[in-house]
């Protein structure tokens, strides 16, 4: 099974200040799970949310607005990811 890849397009021209850095990915491993498994989907969850935060940024250290870039790259990843997530988590429902 291929990796899933997490890439974040519109993070870059959304945020002024990182105009110039390039669309960051992150690739999210999945050929060692079991998606049919409880666990495994768990598993997958808590990586997506890393993914997510080595993208977005952590609301831990954010300050000066940063939460809200922070919210809205989120939700750009979301929109993404989840159609993904949605077909290979019935992909192995289906294959079960």
């Amino acid at each position: 099974m291929k990796p899933l890849l997490i890439a974040l397009a519109a993070f870059a021209a959304a945020t002024p200040v990182l105009a110039q850095d390039a669309p960051k990915t992150v690739t999210v491993r999945i050929d060692d799970l079991d998606l049919s498994q409880r666990g495994d989907v768990r598993t997958l969850n808590r990586r997506v949310a890393a993914a997510k935060e080595s993208v977005c940024g952590s609301y831990a250290g954010a300050r000066d607005g940063a939460e809200e870039r922070i919210a809205a790259c989120r939700a750009e990843v979301d929109r993404q990811v989840e159609p993904r997530l949605a077909a290979l988590l019935n992909v192995q429902v289906a294959a079960r």
